[in-house]
């Protein structure tokens, strides 16, 4: 692919990344410090939903944006994929600085003239940005990154994949279903997948691809716990000591093994069987060369 496209590859990630937010008609959530009362009709066009009870799913859009554009740029050959990575991850960049702004102006226009809505705002900027700053992260590891860092970088973006993945099939829960909810229920094995390809093509052959294999593992049990958390909390109306507290219970539960060990097992097994089935056809290889 000649390299002047891979800035449109970034921004067309970013778009697609931001598909579920945009087919749903993307009007800013209501916000509880608005200045004045409005319906959720009446609110106005933003890129990204600018929200504390949206985080995990403004996370979810960028990972995959990242994650979809770092696949892409590392189609090139080694040689030319520094190059492409850094053009890719020029567009991605453009494209969400592009969405972050237009969506921060809209969300400081609205929002009261007080001290608790500039924390407010500042708040959910900063996350809008470490999210962004975690998608370039990915982008950059599986774009140029070894075979080990790629897989590791999977593992990080598999829980905020499945949670794009969960907003694309059920923008409204309310109007869902029977066959719609089962198949979003099934999400719950899709970081399991992800990360099980990601570890067959990694392979086991090198101690460095061992440690790959230990820590995609260990963010596979932790990531969604923590997603889950971050949700209850921000859902959870209370004061900070005691949402931190419920978050934590919230964090135990999701982190049992009964909860969090299925998943990290299926994984083991797919990246296991991959990677045999990869080592047995490169020995067949050899052996009839």
């Amino acid at each position: 692919m000649p390299m002047w496209l891979y800035p449109l590859v970034g921004l067309t990630s970013v778009v697609v990344g931001l598909l579920p937010w945009l087919r749903t008609g993307p009007r800013l959530p209501l916000q509880n410090l608005w200045a004045s009362e409005t319906s959720p009709e009446q609110m106005p066009l933003a890129l990204l939903p600018l929200n504390q009870y949206h985080l995990v799913q403004l996370l979810g859009m960028l990972m995959t944006a990242g994650l979809i554009a770092g696949v892409i740029a590392r189609l090139e050959p080694r040689d030319r994929r520094r190059r492409s990575t850094g053009l890719t991850a020029l567009g991605v960049l453009a494209g969400m600085l592009a969405a972050g702004i237009q969506s921060g102006l809209v969300l400081a226009a609205g929002l009261e003239e007080r001290s608790l809505a500039t924390v407010y705002l500042a708040g959910v900027l900063t996350w809008a940005t470490l999210s962004a700053l975690g998608a370039v992260f990915v982008l950059g590891l599986i774009g140029r990154g070894r075979r080990g860092a790629a897989a590791i970088a999977v593992a990080f973006a598999a829980a905020p994949v499945a949670a794009w993945a969960r907003m694309l099939l059920l923008p409204e829960p309310a109007a869902a279903t029977p066959a719609v909810i089962d198949v979003v229920g099934s999400l719950r094995w899709l970081p399991a997948v992800l990360v099980g390809v990601a570890l067959a093509w990694c392979g086991i052959r090198l101690s460095a691809k061992i440690a790959a294999w230990v820590l995609s593992l260990v963010l596979l049990w932790v990531m969604p716990a923590l997603l889950t958390t971050i949700g209850y909390a921000a859902d959870y109306r209370a004061d900070v000591g005691e949402r931190v507290g419920a978050g934590l219970d919230v964090l135990a539960a999701a982190m049992a093994p009964g909860i969090a060990g299925p998943p990290v097992l299926v994984a083991l097994a797919i990246g296991a069987a991959g990677a045999t089935a990869a080592a047995v056809v490169r020995w067949w290889r050899r052996r009839r060369t």
